[in-house]
C-alpha cells in the first residue's frame, strides 16, 4: 500500500511514476472487472448487442455507414441518400459519434457489426475506469485511493444506463484523461501536457458533442479555480501559449466534423429542435436513490423511477452512497477544501445545478416557477447550445468530481490515526469500502438486444445492383429503426430514417412514397425493386387491406418466402 503523506494536495501528488508497469497491471485489473461488470455480454459479443436495443441499432447503423463512406470515395460521411431516399439527409448534426466510428472499423473485420459496438461499449468501461485511475492518482499518490475513484467512474450508474441505450453518451472514457494531462501541465509546464490535453478533449467531442460542452467547461472553471488561488500566474507566457495551444489542438481534432455543421448552417438548413428539457433532467433525488441497473433495489426503486419524466436511463444519476460518503469527507473531513479539492468541488457543484434542468423537481413534481435555475439562460435560451437538450447528462460532471473527490476522502481516511494503528483494520476497512462500492454499482447480468434479420435481405446484399428497397409502413420511430438496421445487412436505399437533428423537409416525398406502389412509373424512377411489409407491427387489419391492394397490382409479385417477420413483394 502506497505510503500516505500529510502535506498539501499539491505537494501529495507523485512526479512521473516509477512504477509504470504497476499502471498497467491496474488496466488489466480494469479489463477484468470490465468483463465481469458487463456478464453475459462476452459470452454473446458477436450475437446481441449490450443493453436494450432502441437507439443502440440507429448507432449501429451510424458505425456501418461511417466505415462504408470511408472505403467509397463516391460517398460522404456527412450526407447520405441511402436514407431518406431521393431527398437525402445531412448527417452533419448527427450523432455519428466519429472517435467511436472509426475507431470501430478493425473490429468490424474480425467482429462483425454487432462485435464491433460491444468492443465500443467494453472499452468505455475498460478506459474510463483506468483513465479516472490515473486522474486521482496524479492527485492524491495513493493507488488504493486511486483505484476507488476508477471504479466509481468507470463503472458508475450512469455510465452503465448509458451504455443500455447510447454508445455517444457511454463513451466517457476520454473525459478523465483531458484533465489528467490538464493537471500535468500546471504541475510541469512545457506544451506537450496542454497539446495532450486539447487532443484528448478533442477526441470526447468526436464521441459526443454534450461531452465536448461540459468537459469545456470544467476545463474553463478549473482554470479560473487556479487563477483565483494563485493570483497571476508567474509565468504568464507559458499560461496564455498552453492555454490556446490546448484550444487549437482541440478544434483541429474535431474540425473535420465541425465544418460540416458550419456548411449546413451557412446554407440555412433548418433542423428540428425536439426541446423536452425538463423531461430530460436530474431530478433532485435521483443522485441518492439506488441505480435503476442495480438487481438487488429494483424491486424498491421501480416506483420512483416511473413517477419521473423522460426515460429511466436518462434519468438515471445515482453516484452511490459510499462514493458520497468519502467525498464529503474529502472536502470537509480535514476541515478544508484547499488545493486541488476546491477546482473539483466547484466543477462538481456547478454541473450539479445545471443537470437539474431548468426547472427543480423533486420525485418528479416541479418546484417553484417553471425556468427559474441556471440552465434556462445559460444553456436552453442560447442558440445552438440550445440542441443540448439532455441536462441530466452534465451529470458526467457530476460523477466525476465526486469520483476524485472519493479518491480524496478515501486516502484521508486510510490516514487517520485509528486506521494507522493496525493494519488488518486498515485491510478491513477498506475491503468494507470496496465490497459496498461494488454492490452499489453492480449491473449485472446486462441485457443483451437483438433483431433477428430476414435470410431475405441476405440475398439483396449478394446482388450488386444499384436500387431502392420499400418496407411498408414507413413511418414513425420503431420501424424507421429496424429498416435502418436490416440496411446494414443489405445496402440498398430506403426510404425513411432517422437522425438526430433531421432537416425539416427531409420527410417531403413521405406522401408520394405512400401512394407509390400503385404508380409503376414512380416505382421505376426511383429503382425500387422489393417491396415489403412488417409483418410484426401494426394492426392485423391493416396488413390485410395492404395486402390485398398490392395482390391487384400487376407489376407487383408476392414472393413464397419462409420468412416470419416480413411479406415481400418483387417489381417487376
Amino acid at each position: 500500500m502506497d505510503t500516505i503523506e500529510l502535506g498539501s494536495d499539491q505537494n501529495r501528488a507523485p512526479g512521473r511514476s516509477r512504477s509504470g508497469w504497476l499502471h498497467l497491471t491496474v488496466l488489466l485489473g480494469f479489463v477484468l472487472l470490465t468483463l465481469v461488470m458487463t456478464l453475459p455480454l462476452v459470452f454473446h459479443l458477436r450475437t446481441r448487442i449490450a443493453g436494450v436495443g432502441g437507439d443502440s441499432f440507429c448507432f449501429l447503423w451510424t458505425l456501418w455507414w461511417v466505415k462504408k463512406a470511408i472505403l467509397d470515395p463516391s460517398l460522404s460521411v456527412f450526407y447520405t441518400d441511402f436514407l431518406y431516399y431521393p431527398v437525402g439527409v445531412t448527417l452533419a448534426f448527427h450523432t455519428l459519434s466519429l472517435a467511436n466510428s472509426v475507431l470501430s472499423i478493425p473490429f468490424q473485420s474480425f467482429l462483425g457489426l454487432t462485435g464491433a459496438y460491444n468492443a465500443m461499449i467494453l472499452l468505455g468501461f475498460i478506459l474510463g475506469g483506468w483513465g479516472a485511475y490515473l486522474l486521482a492518482y496524479s492527485l492524491t499518490g495513493n493507488r488504493i485511493a486511486a483505484i476507488f475513484a476508477g471504479i466509481a467512474f468507470g463503472f458508475s450508474p450512469y455510465h452503465f444506463s448509458r451504455a443500455m441505450v447510447d454508445l455517444n453518451t457511454a463513451s466517457i472514457h476520454f473525459i478523465p484523461f483531458t484533465f489528467l494531462f490538464l493537471i500535468r501541465w500546471r504541475r510541469r509546464g512545457g506544451l506537450v501536457d496542454p497539446a495532450l490535453a486539447g487532443l484528448f478533449l478533442g477526441i470526447t467531442g468526436l464521441c459526443c458533442w454534450y461531452y465536448l460542452l461540459y468537459t469545456s467547461m470544467a476545463v474553463a472553471l478549473i482554470g479560473l479555480v487556479w487563477l483565483f488561488q494563485s493570483g497571476r500566474p508567474k509565468h504568464v507566457r507559458s499560461a496564455v501559449l498552453g492555454s490556446l495551444l490546448l484550444g487549437l489542438v482541440a478544434l483541429a481534432v474535431i474540425s473535420p466534423a465541425v465544418m460540416p455543421m458550419v456548411k449546413a448552417v451557412v446554407e440555412g438548413t433548418d433542423f428540428m429542435n425536439p426541446g423536452r428539457q425538463e423531461a430530460y433532467s436530474a431530478d433532485l433525488l435521483a443522485y441518492v436513490v439506488p441505480s435503476s441497473n442495480q438487481p438487488l433495489f429494483l424491486k424498491w426503486v421501480a416506483p420512483y423511477y416511473r413517477s419521473l419524466g423522460g426515460n429511466v436511463y436518462e434519468n438515471t444519476v445515482s453516484l452511490g452512497l459510499v462514493v458520497i460518503a468519502l467525498a464529503a469527507y474529502g472536502v470537509w473531513g480535514r476541515r478544508r477544501a484547499g488545493g486541488d479539492r476546491l477546482a473539483w468541488a466547484i466543477v462538481g457543484l456547478v454541473a450539479f445545478v445545471l443537470s437539474l434542468g431548468p426547472t427543480l423537481q423533486i420525485a418528479g413534481r416541479s418546484i417553484g416557477q417553471s425556468g427559474w435555475l441556471p440552465y434556462r439562460w445559460l444553456i436552453q435560451d442560447i442558440p445552438l447550445i440550445s440542441h443540448a437538450r439532455v441536462p441530466s447528462r452534465i451529470a458526467v460532471l457530476v460523477t466525476c468530481s465526486v469520483s476524485v473527490l472519493g479518491a480524496f476522502g478515501f486516502r484521508d481516511l486510510l490516514g487517520c490515526k485509528m486506521l494507522r494503528a493496525s493494519r488488518w483494520r486498515k485491510m478491513g476497512w477498506v475491503s468494507l469500502v470496496f465490497t459496498v462500492l461494488l454492490v452499489e454499482l453492480w449491473g449485472a447480468p446486462v441485457p443483451g438486444g437483438g433483431m433477428p434479420v430476414p435470410h431475405f435481405f441476405e440475398e439483396v446484399a449478394e446482388d450488386d445492383d444499384d436500387y431502392t428497397v420499400l418496407g411498408l409502413p414507413f413511418k414513425g420511430w420503431t420501424v424507421a429503426l429496424q429498416d435502418m438496421y436490416y440496411q446494414t445487412t443489405h445496402g440498398k436505399r430506403i426510404v425513411n430514417g432517422l437522425v438526430a437533428r433531421t432537416p425539416v423537409g427531409a420527410d417531403a416525398f413521405f406522401d408520394e412514397w405512400s401512394r407509390a406502389a400503385s404508380d409503376y412509373g414512380f416505382l421505376q424512377r426511383h429503382r425500387v425493386r422489393y417491396i415489403f411489409l412488417h409483418a410484426s407491427l401494426g394492426p392485423e387489419p391493416w396488413h390485410v387491406q395492404t395486402m390485398d391492394g398490392l395482390s391487384q397490382l400487376p407489376w407487383l409479385r408476392r414472393l413464397d418466402l419462409d420468412e416470419p417477420g416480413i411479406i415481400v413483394y418483387a417489381v417487376q
